[in-house]
């Protein structure tokens, strides 16, 4: 791990450097914060979650404000993406606005790369040449979005689960089958953050504000944002459920687990239910109670829900989408996907999205 993550902390110098102290909300620590400032460098694909961005951006100052210096600071690339990536006036008093060349010749603790759809044309593409630039001077790449696929697709993953959305979860396991998915908004390694969602993205701010500055740091910025809750390393369980639900109890959770990864070749309700360690009763009672369904609704739930993906953002014929979501002909998929959508599979790939809304 870098050495602008030491948990190793002095004393803050009141070297008068971006001190917002004197706002109330804004009380400053005794704790020791890092002596280094820790440089960022923020890249942004077409199509990103400004949202994320921003949430991620706004912690990391309100690490500043609350040690009463700046302990990051973060560079923006103005000429990576067709010329322009967004410099927000507001986030640029802690950052500043690079070249792409310059970004290319720069160290950097930590690339965060904002991205929710596949990149086109990547052998060509200034930002995928900036990412691996910056992997091979040291940086550590953070992926902060889900469909781009851009650790996997680049080989540099080096944990050994990724975390995705949900919803990309299907196309991720037939693009990358050897890729193991996390079941955390975000996942850690040592050069490597994969990260999901918007609130993914806000609290793995808050983690890598506890690594650099130490948990004291990260409270008092929670407290401050009066984001109370601290969830721990990675956050809540990502367990698809259109339906809704209780889905804290944790059988269920197995349960359900167990179920994605057996879309292909869907298991029994007895199998599911000893995975459990639960009969096929209890696990039948649990879903009904929990979630409101059968089990047997909830499993075709999910297929179809990978199916659904499977349609809309690959151009698999749709045989294959059916051998992929466990239906074992096509016949019996035309009807499950009627009964659902009142359509047939050709109309749900055709039809655009606003017609499932």
């Amino acid at each position: 791990m870098s050495e602008h993550f030491s948990q190793t902390l002095e004393r803050p110098r009141d070297d008068g450097s971006d001190d917002r102290s004197s706002n109330a909300a804004w009380p400053r620590q005794e704790n020791r914060p890092l002596d280094n400032c820790c440089e960022l460098l923020v890249l942004a694909a077409p199509g990103f979650s400004a949202f994320a961005l921003v949430s991620m951006l706004e912690i990391l100052r309100g690490a500043n404000r609350m040690v009463g210096r700046r302990v990051v600071r973060w560079s923006f690339v103005d000429d990576t993406i067709d010329g322009t990536v967004p410099l927000l006036t507001g986030l640029l008093a802690d950052g500043r606005a690079i070249s792409g060349n310059e970004a290319r010749r720069g160290r950097h603790a930590m690339t965060l790369v904002f991205a929710d759809r596949p990149i086109d044309r990547p052998s060509s593409s200034p930002l995928i040449s900036t990412i691996r630039a910056s992997h091979r001077a040291g940086s550590r790449i953070v992926e902060i979005g889900s469909g781009a696929f851009l650790l996997p697709m680049l080989g540099l993953l080096d944990h050994d689960r990724y975390s995705v959305h949900p919803g990309d979860r299907a196309v991720l396991m037939e693009k990358f089958p050897l890729v193991r998915v996390a079941d955390t908004m975000f996942s850690a390694g040592q050069r490597t953050i994969s990260c999901c969602g918007q609130a993914g993205a806000i609290e793995l701010a808050f983690f890598l504000v506890e690594q650099m500055c130490g948990p004291s740091i990260s409270d008092a910025v929670r407290r401050a944002m009066l984001f109370d809750k601290r969830p721990g390393q990675g956050s809540a369980c990502l367990i698809p459920s259109a339906r809704g639900g209780d889905l804290t109890n944790r059988h269920l959770q197995r349960a359900f687990e167990i179920m994605q990864t057996h879309l292909e070749d869907p298991l029994s309700q007895t199998q599911v239910a000893r995975h459990c360690r639960l009969s096929a009763r209890q696990l039948q009672r649990l879903f009904s109670s929990l979630i409101g369904e059968t089990f047997h609704q909830a499993y075709m739930q999910l297929r179809l829900d990978r199916a659904y993906q499977l349609l809309k953002q690959t151009d698999m014929p749709i045989v294959e989408v059916a051998v992929a979501c466990g239906f074992t002909n096509g016949s019996y998929f035309a009807q499950a996907a009627r009964r659902r959508w009142n359509m047939t599979p050709s109309h749900v790939r055709s039809r655009p999205e606003a017609a499932f809304a």
